[in-house]
């Protein structure tokens, strides 16, 4: 049974249900701030003041961010929810015909039952002052997330002497850390308009969800009000293309069990929100489309970021804790690629490839992600094309991004690369039969 969770962001509404959730991005006279956010340092550069559409475009943005925050995931068959929503706004008339396609998106990106109300506000915050000087000239935004996809991505940009503003949602130390050291690489390699950051967290709110599918849509609506307000076309969002399109694993994970934060599906789906709102007539971009993770791992190598690539986040776990867990997908497709790359990398806390831990949930999980990637790549090997259409449909579901026959061989690489070294340890090596 899905979770019911009815949120009201800044007591702008009192709907006639129980239960309701108070979230406030600021106080009221009914209670203090729960979630924080600042774009200050993205806002203060930025030619001219927002407009009134603008604000409530960020305003919007962080409300589902918050609202999937504080809503709390079950267990099995209550892992799903349904969120009613209540935002206010300025112009609530401009946003409502976009209701349903930003309810999609969030659908898409969460699996879940949603539904946004937006009601007029009448105190909302006066429009923030410019505090800085212009950003340099750019011709384009790029996203970077202290992860090895977003690093590379930038880096063959600045090679291609393109001049793009980086923009950064930071909510870690361990991710400030990888952000320091991917700033001091691409300052080898190019020069480029900055990088600028923005946070929106939880501040006191309990039993938070730590799975937060809905942060690209964040991170992405971010971007293109920068790239509207400096009438610049171009945005990128880097990430390779196995994990972009994401085929899950196994059947257990379709569905929000799997990420589709980079998915092309609704990577074009935002932008086309984000111009229908802002009036912006702009594409989001995936360079590193058609690349795999041991690809990226060794294009950035080549583009000289050798040493700063030890120092990038890949885990699920890393707001948590400032060291790779070792076992959750993200660091396995991490070891995997960093070893068929041939480069060293930073330890991770167990490597579940050789051997697994005794003990704990860290025990089964470990054993289910190397069990479900293995049992994946070797299917996706052994498959012809139209065993692929039918029993993997992601694979063509790739919205102008990449061409079926690019996503095919891309995903028979991966294959290959991951199962040549997978046979070289001993755990892995036995749950393929070898």
């Amino acid at each position: 049974m899905p979770k019911d969770y009815n949120i009201v962001v800044n007591d702008c509404a009192s709907p006639p249900v129980l239960g309701l959730t108070h979230l406030r991005t600021r106080a009221t006279p009914y209670g203090g701030r729960n979630f924080t956010s600042s774009f200050q340092d993205i806002i203060g550069g930025l030619p001219e003041r927002l407009t009134p559409i603008q604000q409530d475009w960020l305003h919007i943005l962080t409300s589902i961010f918050a609202a999937d925050v504080a809503s709390k995931r079950g267990a099995g068959d209550d892992w799903s929810r349904r969120i009613q929503l209540w935002i206010g706004v300025r112009e609530p008339d401009h946003w409502k015909p976009l209701k349903p396609q930003i309810e999609l998106v969030f659908k898409s990106l969460t699996y879940d039952q949603f539904a946004v109300t937006f009601v007029a506000d009448p105190d909302a915050p006066p429009t923030p002052r410019q505090d800085r000087e212009a950003f340099p000239r750019a011709d384009s935004v790029a996203l970077v997330s202290g992860g090895i996809d977003s690093l590379t991505g930038a880096a063959r940009l600045l090679d291609l002497h393109r001049t793009p503003l980086f923009i950064s949602h930071q909510n870690s130390g361990a991710v400030s850390d990888a952000l320091q050291a991917v700033d001091e690489g691409l300052a080898r390699i190019g020069q480029h308009a900055g990088r600028r950051s923005f946070t929106a967290q939880k501040e006191g709110i309990d039993g938070t969800e730590s799975s937060q599918r809905s942060r690209s849509l964040l991170y992405m609506g971010v971007a293109c009000l920068a790239a509207a307000c400096l009438d610049i076309s171009d945005v990128y969002l880097n990430e390779n293309g196995i994990m972009a399109i994401n085929v899950p694993l196994t059947p257990a994970r379709i569905g929000s069990f799997s990420t589709h934060t980079c998915n092309p599906t609704i990577v074009y789906d935002v932008a086309k929100i984000a111009g229908q709102a802002l009036g912006w007539t702009g594409t989001i971009h995936n360079i590193i489309v058609t690349s795999t993770k041991p690809e990226v791992v060794l294009e950035a190598a080549t583009l000289g970021l050798r040493d700063v690539l030890p120092k990038t986040v890949s885990c699920w776990q890393i707001g948590r804790t400032r060291r790779h867990c070792g076992y959750c997908v993200p660091c396995l497709i991490r070891q995997i690629s960093f070893e068929h790359a041939g480069l060293s990398d930073t330890s991770h806390e167990i490597y579940p490839l050789d051997t697994i831990p005794n003990g704990g949930i860290r025990q089964q999980t470990a054993i289910d992600n190397v069990t479900h990637l293995a049992a994946h790549v070797l299917a996706l090997s052994q498959s012809d094309e139209f065993e692929l259409e039918l029993d993997f449909t992601e694979i063509i579901n790739c919205d102008g991004q990449l061409t079926r026959r690019q996503s095919m061989d891309m995903h028979y690489r991966w294959a290959e690369q991951c199962l040549s070294v997978l046979e070289r340890h001993p755990h892995s090596a036995h749950l393929l039969g070898r």
